[in-house]
C-alpha cells in the first residue's frame, strides 16, 4: 500500500467557483468535510487558503462594481444640481 492509498478520499471533490455565490458554497462544504473528518487537515489547510485568495478577490470586484455604481449616482447628482 502506498502512502496515497493511506490518505482518505474526498469523493471527487468538485469545487465550484464561477460565482460569488458558488465560491461561498463550495467554501462552506470544505468546512463539513473537514468537520466531518473526510478531507485530511494539510488538504483543507491548502484548499481554503486558496479560497480565501479567491474570496478576497470576488470582495475586491464587488468594491470595483460598487465604486463604479457611487461615481454613476454622484454624476446624476451633480447633473441635476446644475440644472437648478
Amino acid at each position: 500500500m502506498s502512502a496515497d492509498d493511506a490518505k482518505p478520499k474526498t469523493g471527487g471533490l468538485r469545487l465550484n467557483l464561477g460565482t460569488l455565490e458558488a465560491s461561498r458554497r463550495s467554501y462552506t462544504r470544505l468546512i463539513r468535510m473537514m468537520a466531518r473528518h473526510e478531507i485530511e487537515r494539510d488538504d483543507f489547510k491548502a484548499l481554503a487558503y486558496g479560497m480565501n485568495g479567491l474570496l478576497q478577490y470576488w470582495h475586491a470586484e464587488k468594491e470595483v462594481e460598487i465604486e463604479a455604481r457611487l461615481e454613476k449616482i454622484e454624476k446624476a447628482i451633480e447633473g441635476v444640481k446644475k440644472g437648478n
